[in-house]
């Protein structure tokens, strides 16, 4: 909890994780069952 982690490009991410800088979509399929990706930003 509180570690800050880079995460490049096609890379996978924490489920909880929170953006605190940059843009991406990210794909929620395992999540929510749904294989279009979704924007995320800060």
């Amino acid at each position: 909890m509180g570690d800050r982690i880079r995460i490049a490009a096609d890379e996978q991410v924490p489920a909880d994780a929170v953006v605190i800088s940059g843009e991406s979509s990210v794909d929620q399929s395992p999540i929510t069952g749904e294989s279009v990706p979704v924007d995320k930003a800060e």
